[in-house]
This record gives structure tokens, C-alpha cells and sequence, in this order.
């Protein structure tokens, strides 16, 4: 969050290797989609894909992993959103959505609409940024109410630049 991303990538490796060493699933699957997001904020697509692609794969064989799953959806439709591919990054997000809902996880399901709102304001197609705005302001909404402050001033910066 304050852009030190050397800083941010070192402690999250060290939190993969840790888990990975320790057979801690649990905290790879959390570290696992922030590396994602992470890679994709500094322009590594393929090293975005490859710790989403990890994590999916400690997700099989198919058991209830309850909502650890989420973030990697929506990480999997930012990176589908960063490559251009509409037709996977909207599924991706829907799922991320479903799931953050059936588990009642409002931080992640605001950070989920975030993302699928900035993917239909970047793909623009019609009524994609009337989508945008209102899955923008929905994830403020919810940042609101949990008082996610950060997150609440992030979208209405985002907010701003779109002149709502």
C-alpha cells in the first residue's frame, strides 16, 4: 500500500518459504494471491500467472477450503484483466464475488469489486462504465462499513479521476 514494493515482495517470499517449509497451506494460500497482485503492479504478467497458477493448484483435489479461494479468483481476473482477456477475468471476478459472499468476507468482497470495476472501466465497452462505477461504488460501500480506511480513500481517488 505505500508503493514499497522491494520491501513488500521480500516479506511476502519470506512468508511463502516459511509456509512452504512448514507445509503451512493456509498462509501460502494468503501469500500466494498478494505476490499475484503484486507482480502485476510491477509488470510481471508471467510471475503474476505462475503464483496463481500455484495457488489453484494447492486447491486440488477439490476440498471445502471455505473462502481461501477468493483472492485468487480475483487475482486471476486482475491478470486476465492486465492481458486483456475479458472473457476469463469476468468469470474469475464473478466467482470471487460468489464466494466472498456465501463465507461473508466483506474485505475481500470489496476488494473483488474494485478490481472487476477497473476491469470494465480499462476493457470500455458499452455499459461497461456504468458497471464500473457502480461495482466501484459498491466496494465503497463496503469498505465504509468496515471501516477500511485505506481502501475507502483509494477508491474515491479512483472515484475522482472518473469525475463521480
Amino acid at each position: 500500500e505505500m508503493g514499497n514494493f522491494p520491501r513488500a515482495e521480500e516479506l511476502l517470499l519470506r512468508s511463502l518459504e516459511i509456509s512452504q517449509k512448514g507445509s503451512n497451506v493456509l498462509v501460502e494460500l494468503w501469500a500466494l494471491p498478494a505476490l499475484a497482485e503484486l507482480a502485476l503492479k510491477t509488470g510481471q504478467p508471467d510471475r503474476a500467472a505462475s503464483h496463481v497458477k500455484r495457488g489453484f493448484d494447492l486447491l486440488t483435489p477439490d476440498r471445502n477450503w471455505y473462502g481461501f479461494p477468493a483472492p485468487l479468483w480475483t487475482a486471476q481476473g486482475m491478470l486476465a484483466s492486465a492481458e486483456g482477456n475479458w472473457k476469463e477475468a469476468d468469470p474469475a471476478f464473478e466467482k470471487a464475488i460468489a464466494i466472498t459472499r456465501q463465507y461473508r468476507l466483506p474485505s475481500d468482497e470489496a476488494k473483488a469489486l474494485f478490481q472487476w470495476g477497473l476491469m470494465h472501466l480499462a476493457r470500455g465497452q458499452a455499459g461497461d462504465r456504468q458497471s464500473g462505477e457502480k461495482k466501484l461504488g459498491a466496494s465503497l460501500g463496503i469498505f465504509q462499513r468496515v471501516g477500511a480506511k485505506k481502501d475507502v480513500e483509494k477508491v474515491l481517488a479512483r472515484k475522482e479521476v472518473l469525475g463521480n
